[in-house]
């Protein structure tokens, strides 16, 4: 229960939750700042103020940090440096959170597409599909079966 660093490096109402790779803790809201924290030091080892998730929570891996928003903006920038690779805009916006599965990235955009993309400093779409009904739920794996929520149903896809 001690604390073993402290950092100031957000402000206001904080919808999304931190992320933790590559031996930063990554945190960001929307009218504060995305921030890399190093766990070895406890020090902000580097912030942006653009671009910044509102609702979704960033999406951290070895090499980069993803983020998406209500506007319909991806991002994505290299863990280590905070230096920007690339920027998405997409039709609908995002509350669902990005995540990682077998070297893709998925987002879930509220009108109820999904987006697949590689993790790559490019971005490189892999394909969308459409749920048929609005979603505003994070994806999640489990084993081999991807469940999503939707407006009204929940659905679970993976082998029979």
């Amino acid at each position: 229960g001690d604390v073993i660093f402290s950092t100031k490096c957000l402000g206001g109402e904080v919808a999304p939750s931190p992320a933790c790779a590559g031996g930063a803790l990554i945190v960001a809201n929307a009218q504060a700042k995305l921030s890399a924290i190093s766990l070895a030091s406890g020090r902000v080892a580097w912030s942006g103020e653009d671009d910044l998730p509102d609702v979704a929570s960033p999406l951290a891996t070895e090499d980069f940090v993803l983020t998406a928003d209500s506007s319909g903006v991806v991002n994505c920038y290299d863990i280590g440096t905070g230096r920007k690779r690339w920027t998405h805009e997409f039709d609908e916006s995002f509350y669902s959170s990005p995540i990682l599965a077998a070297g893709r990235i998925y987002a879930m955009d509220n009108g109820g597409t999904m987006h697949v993309f590689r993790a790559s400093t490019a971005f490189v779409p892999v394909a969308d599909s459409r749920l048929g009904e609005e979603s505003v739920a994070t994806p999640a794996f489990v084993g081999d079966t991807m469940f999503l929520r939707g407006q009204k149903n929940l659905y679970g896809i993976g082998p029979p």
